[in-house]
């Protein structure tokens, strides 16, 4: 259970250019998930070489920031 489904909502026109930031508490960069399919409107986040804790994603469109959510990883 070390993966988690982040779900967004994009036009096809901002999905070539958009990407998911993964930071840890300290706001260090942990992970950068390039978005490919924007036909699905989902990413899969493979958490299994992280500890457990509290992670922040931040959805990126042309380097601009959209929107930021917290998620819990517990293993």
């Amino acid at each position: 259970n070390g993966a988690t489904t982040i779900s967004f909502s994009l036009t096809a026109e901002h999905a070539e250019n958009a990407e998911i930031e993964v930071y840890n508490m300290k706001g260090q960069k942990v992970e950068n998930l390039p978005i490919t399919n924007s036909l699905n409107q989902q990413i899969i986040w493979n958490a299994n070489n992280f500890a457990s804790g509290v992670y922040f994603y931040k959805l990126m469109v042309d380097g601009n920031p959209v929107d930021t959510k917290k998620m819990i990883l517990l293993k």
